[in-house]
């Protein structure tokens, strides 16, 4: 078994995981979306463990905004990825688009708090 979330819509914001992937389209942008990504993101995190994958692609380049209060819930997944005992641990790489500087600026600082677990493509 891998990842198997199906497309949800919360306001501008789409998202879904399938096999290794995790993909997001359109904006994130409301007050408070850790009301919906942090259940989301816990998901991902038991079917990777449970999966035994050893990384997981997250691919923001569809993505047009993300809000601070976003940027936390991935904080806040990251916090839980490193809360893992380090044998079920796995790789985050983060697909951005080059050409949107807001995207490396994004995932700048997650590569900085999980240096070992983070990657950029």
């Amino acid at each position: 078994m891998a990842l198997d979330i199906p497309a949800k819509f919360k306001g501008k914001t789409e998202y879904w995981a399938t096999g290794g992937q995790i993909l997001f389209r359109g904006e994130i942008d409301q007050t408070d979306p850790s009301e919906f990504l942090g259940p989301f993101f816990k998901t991902i995190l038991a079917q990777a463990v449970e999966s035994g994958l050893d990384a997981v692609e997250i691919d923001i380049r569809q993505l047009g905004f993300i809000n601070s209060s976003g940027v936390k819930a991935f904080v806040v997944f990251l916090v839980g990825l490193l809360s893992l005992p380090t044998e079920k641990r796995f790789l985050v790489n983060f697909a951005i688009n080059k050409e949107v500087t807001w995207h490396n600026a994004v995932v700048a600082p997650l590569r900085i708090m999980a240096p070992n677990f983070v990657r950029v493509n």
